[in-house]
């Protein structure tokens, strides 16, 4: 069947699903180009395939190009093609005054590739550039993703807008988070993430809730609240993270591990500054996250800051990797207040803590070379912090502790920890 037949017959069946398998890019659709039968469309499907056509002869002319800057003149005409795709579609989707919602799978597929070609378009021009020697710094590093991300930003702003329902028809609002990820991972590709607030306002300020808690997909879901999480991680607003992240975690199917794996990455550093542990079973699921914090895990009960400082060493590359390491380093924090704590319970929990015992402990368990004010200087940091709830004397050499509750939930500790750590 040629394309224009299969495209003419999606039309007529109102059939979205199949039209996005015709203009996919990832993978191409076997249906034959047939550039003369494009006479039978009308708009804007006759622009779309025309436009389609120019990206597919432009891919092809491109893999068999003899030299970079051949192949690089071909993807950025492929990168053309598509954009004209998009915004074909795009002017068809403000301007009809029918229900278009059956277009939701081709939206989605031509955005998704625009998206996916413009990063390729701009990676290949800049290792081009590099390797050539001629790369400007002055020059923008993501002119086409850039552009794109524009482009693909009209698109949400049209879905978080609609409010038709026709019908069986949902609005095309129940796609946002869809379009939102798109713009999240572009930016986040650009390092342009402070644009992603203007998403969440427009999420916000559309008021549509209602309709995505019911109707979007909880996969579409489960990113934009991981990405929420990471920006929110990355603005070291480790509170608000850290809830985005679990709520992510919870809605992520059980079957999709390496999601699941990323967003642990982050939360479990994130739990640990609080002193709450990931469960055996739990580690037991993701084999490299045992092995990185099964050893923070058994410093933690022992209450050995000397065992946490051997795992943080060892892992250090890994935790680097995710942007944890600073974070693990001050939920060591959790492990010396637990130290402190099992003091205090073997010396049948009375309130006034000898301070030389204290130093014993402390040199038996985390350095030998302790003096006495460093000892003072750790439990002060923490008295001050609220991890301990009391004061130090230092003429009669004592820790007071609080009668009430000397060991507080450390669930505000992470809401105080300072930015920049």
């Amino acid at each position: 069947m040629s394309f224009v037949t299969h495209l003419l017959s999606s039309v007529r069946i109102n059939s979205g699903t199949q039209l996005a398998s015709l203009f996919s890019l990832y993978p191409p659709s076997r249906s034959n180009l047939n550039q003369y039968e494009f006479a039978k469309l009308q708009k804007p499907w006759y622009e779309m395939a025309e436009e389609h056509a120019k990206c597919m002869s432009a891919l092809k002319e491109g893999e068999d190009a003899m030299g970079d800057r051949e192949r690089e003149r071909w993807k950025e005409e492929a990168w053309n093609g598509q954009r004209g795709v998009v915004n074909a579609l795009l002017r068809y989707l403000q301007t009809s005054s029918r229900s278009t919602s059956w277009t939701l799978p081709l939206l989605k597929t031509v955005c998704s590739d625009f998206k996916r070609i413009s990063i390729e378009t701009d990676d290949f021009s800049y290792s081009c550039a590099l390797e050539n020697g001629n790369y400007d710094p002055e020059e923008p590093r993501w002119p086409k993703t850039t552009e794109a991300s524009r482009i693909i930003s009209k698109v949400f702003n049209l879905c978080t807008n609609d409010r038709t329902q026709v019908t069986s028809d949902l609005p095309k609002s129940t796609e946002c988070y869809f379009f939102a990820n798109l713009l999240i991972k572009m930016y986040h590709k650009m390092d342009t993430l402070h644009l992603f607030k203007n998403i969440s306002a427009t999420i916000a300020a559309a008021d549509i809730a209602p309709v995505l808690q019911h109707t979007c997909p909880k996969a579409d879901k489960v990113t934009y609240l991981y990405y929420m999480g990471l920006i929110a991680f990355l603005k070291e607003d480790f509170a608000t993270a850290e809830r985005e992240l679990s709520l992510s975690f919870v809605l992520c199917h059980r079957r999709s591990i390496r999601n699941r794996e990323l967003i642990l990455d982050l939360l479990i550093p994130l739990r640990l500054l609080r002193g709450s542990l990931p469960s055996k079973n739990l580690l037991k699921s993701f084999h490299r996250l045992k092995i990185l914090y099964e050893p923070f895990v058994e410093a933690y009960k022992q209450g050995n800051p000397a065992a946490w400082d051997q795992a943080l060493e060892r892992g250090r590359a890994r935790l680097g990797a995710r942007g944890t390491l600073l974070l693990v380093m001050v939920a060591r924090q959790a492990v010396v207040r637990r130290l402190v704590k099992k003091i205090w319970i073997v010396n049948n929990r009375d309130s006034r803590q000898r301070l030389d015992i204290i130093l014993d402990v402390f040199r038996e368990v985390n350095s030998p070379d302790m003096d006495a004010d460093e000892v003072e200087c750790v439990l002060a940091n923490m008295i001050r912090q609220g991890l301990i709830k009391g004061y130090l004397s230092h003429p009669h050499q004592l820790m007071v502790l609080s009668k009430d509750n000397p060991f507080p939930k450390m669930d505000n500790f992470i809401s105080n920890v300072p930015g920049g750590l």
